[in-house]
C-alpha cells in the first residue's frame, strides 16, 4: 500500500474515484455506542457528550444509547444503579450482560432443575447474539 506496485481492482478507477469515499467512516459511527456509554459511567464520567472524542458521538446515537440503558434498568437518571454497575464487568453489550445477569438470579429460585445448564445455554445464545449474522453480507452505502 506504501510503495510502488501494482493494484488489481473488481471497479473501474472512475467508479473508484467517484463512488468510494476518500475514508472510510470512523468506527464509532458504524456501531452502537451503548457499551461505551456504559463503560464510561461506570469510570465516573457524568456527560458523555462533554468527553473529547476524536470522532465526536452523534446527539441522536447518545440519546438512544441512554434510553436503552435506562430500559435495560441500568441506568437511573444519569446514575449507573448497582445492576448498571455489574453489567460493565462484562466484557459484552449491555443487552447480553444483562441477559445473563438475568439467567444468573433467576437460577437461585428451587423450581429451576438444573441451573448450570441454564447458565451454559445463556452464554451460548450471547456468544451467538455477539457475532454478525455469517450467512447475510452486509453492504455499505
Amino acid at each position: 500500500r506504501t510503495a510502488a506496485g501494482h493494484c488489481y481492482r473488481l471497479y473501474s478507477s472512475a467508479a473508484f474515484n467517484n463512488e468510494f469515499p476518500e475514508f472510510s467512516p470512523a468506527e464509532v459511527e458504524k456501531v452502537p455506542v451503548h457499551g461505551v456509554v456504559l463503560l464510561m459511567k461506570s469510570m465516573g464520567i457524568k456527560k458523555v457528550a462533554n468527553f473529547p472524542f476524536p470522532t465526536p458521538l452523534k446527539a441522536a446515537s447518545l440519546l438512544e444509547a441512554e434510553n436503552c440503558l435506562r430500559a435495560l434498568e441500568a441506568l437511573d437518571k444519569d446514575e449507573l444503579t448497582l445492576l448498571g454497575k455489574t453489567m460493565a464487568h462484562y466484557p459484552l453489550s449491555p443487552r447480553h450482560s444483562r441477559m445473563i445477569l438475568t439467567v444468573i438470579k433467576n437460577t437461585r429460585y428451587k423450581h429451576i432443575r438444573n441451573p448450570s445448564l441454564l447458565l451454559a445455554y445463556a452464554v451460548a445464545a450471547a456468544a451467538a447474539l455477539s457475532l454478525p449474522n455469517p450467512f447475510v453480507m452486509q453492504y455499505e452505502g
